[in-house]
């Protein structure tokens, strides 16, 4: 699981800093929308309950004690779940017909810490690869995806871009490292 660090609480908390809010909300905003989305409201309904956390956290996060690692993610998910239901409460609207999400009681068994987790892991790890790919060449990217994505060895890939296997495994190490430090730097800059 990542932990993340308090150095962003700190400075959205104490100092309210702008340059921490954007990042917050850079790294937060979407996987907020990408939330809502999943649990069943339309595009215009998660921009707006996303946008009503968004709110919610600027107004109360120095209420916010941080409690154990993860513990800000399993607060920010809980803020999201109510302003969901307090949505839908003052909408009147139901929920798209997918199955498993007839009510709010199925809404709220869809709703749990693991899956919130999963996804800003998913979503972390998604950035990183953006910013890996923007940041090496062509053929080291194709290094990466064959080997990490696509579960190739070395030996094919070697083979198959006609390189030694030295090149993939020097290749191999530094997108690696880069992975890491991107990732780190992400989670430097989220709470």
């Amino acid at each position: 699981m990542l932990t993340t660090s308090v150095g962003m609480l700190n400075r959205l908390n104490l100092q309210k800093s702008p340059e921490a809010w954007e990042s917050f909300v850079n790294l937060y905003g979407p996987l907020l929308y990408r939330w809502n989305l999943k649990v069943g409201l339309s595009s215009e309904d998660a921009k707006d309950v996303s946008q009503e956390v968004l709110l919610h956290v600027f107004k109360t996060v120095h209420t916010f004690e941080r409690r154990f690692n993860g513990s800000f993610r399993s607060w920010l998910n809980r803020v999201n779940y109510f302003k969901m239901m307090q949505f839908k409460s003052l909408q009147k609207k139901q929920l798209d017909n997918r199955p498993g999400l007839q009510n709010l009681n199925d809404l709220a068994k869809l709703v749990d810490n693991q899956s919130w987790a999963e996804d800003y892991c998913l979503d972390v790890f998604n950035r990183a690869l953006t910013v890996i790919e923007s940041e090496i060449s062509h053929r080291d990217w194709q290094i990466f995806q064959k080997i990490f994505l696509n579960n190739q060895t070395p030996e094919e890939v070697a083979g198959e871009l006609k390189c030694s296997k030295r090149v993939v495994y020097t290749v191999q190490c530094r997108v690696l490292s880069k992975l890491r430090v991107i990732v780190s730097k992400f989670i430097e800059n989220s709470i």
